[in-house]
């Protein structure tokens, strides 16, 4: 059957919102005002495959500009290339991976460290391999504790590269490049993102472009192919960058778009008076997928005595 094309919880094109110089703010978004996106706790991805140091500023810089609105963000720094947040921010960390702090010397609060402005950064390399080496009973307890930080938090940000944690992400804003050499690799990243489940939101923050035009332009043509290919239609956030090579800086425009974008999500959050779909339960959930809970099994022992009961 052929899958129906969607434009993800009703999000429609709002590039017309970024075509003018006035218009920055994207609150009155249609998909914003969905009652069950605002029944959902959102984490959000920054994914840059090209440049790491642009990358890594990116992210802090947003943060610490929600930060300074009162906004509580967690910066969670998983690309590995280089792990730079923490420099950025000013801050002294060592830069271990998970393994690390299971040693008898750290507290699992240790973990998480704090920035300008109270931002919260999760210092630790995130990896596969973090999620899944240890027995049940250390890793329980370390995302337990970070589960607890969670709580506290409006938004967890994720600058990311690998696509392993792409089950768990829900929103993913993507630096693309202007170059035609580098579009088809980010393309196919966004189809990972996006394949099999419509429901995902994807933005686009094209970087290297001449003019607001011509990053429009690439907008369009690899939102045209995201919608066809797996019924996702990005969101365009505008030119990242002035220039091209390493002397390009941020465009305080495309900032300020994703800044009014994830200030949405974060005032969403919290209003959120259920129980949250928290970043880290899902984290547990995918360090877990092969294991079976002992509250599954409770459930499937009952479900099968129920049957058992039935069929007599």
């Amino acid at each position: 059957m052929k899958k129906t094309k969607r434009l993800g919880r009703g999000l429609e094109d709002i590039s017309h919102y970024f075509i003018s110089r006035n218009q920055a703010i994207i609150g009155e978004h249609s998909s914003l005002q969905d009652s069950s996106c605002q029944r959902h706790y959102k984490s959000v991805s920054i994914v840059d495959m090209f440049n790491p140091q642009r990358g890594a500023f990116l992210a802090a810089t947003v943060g610490m500009e929600l930060s300074q609105k009162g906004i509580k963000v967690l910066l969670i720094d998983a690309d590995l290339r280089f792990p730079g947040i923490a420099f950025i921010l000013g801050l002294s960390v060592p830069g271990f991976s998970f393994e690390h702090y299971y040693q008898e010397s750290y507290e699992p609060s240790d973990i998480v460290y704090t920035g300008p402005y109270g931002i919260k950064l999760l210092a630790p390399h995130l990896n596969k391999n973090d999620c899944t080496s240890q027995g049940p009973a250390e890793k329980s307890l370390m995302i337990d504790t970070l589960i607890s930080i969670e709580k506290e938090i409006d938004i967890v940000i994720i600058r990311q590269t690998e696509d392993f944690i792409n089950p768990i992400i829900d929103e993913a804003l993507f630096v693309v490049p202007a170059l035609t050499t580098s579009l088809l690799s980010l393309y196919k990243a966004m189809k990972k993102f996006a394949i099999g489940d419509d429901r995902k939101m994807a933005g686009v923050l094209v970087s290297d472009a001449e003019d607001e035009a011509t990053a429009f332009g690439v907008f369009e043509n690899i939102s045209n192919c995201t919608e066809m290919s797996c019924g996702v239609r990005p969101f365009f956030l505008g030119n990242l960058t002035n220039g091209q090579g390493e002397g390009s800086i941020l465009n305080p425009l495309c900032i300020s778009n994703i800044a009014s974008r994830l200030t949405e999500i974060s005032l969403q959050n919290r209003e959120i008076t259920s129980k949250k779909r928290l970043f880290f339960e899902k984290i547990r959930l995918l360090a877990n997928v092969d294991d079976v809970t002992p509250e599954e099994m409770k459930c499937l022992a009952a479900m099968s005595n129920s049957i058992f009961l039935l069929k007599r």
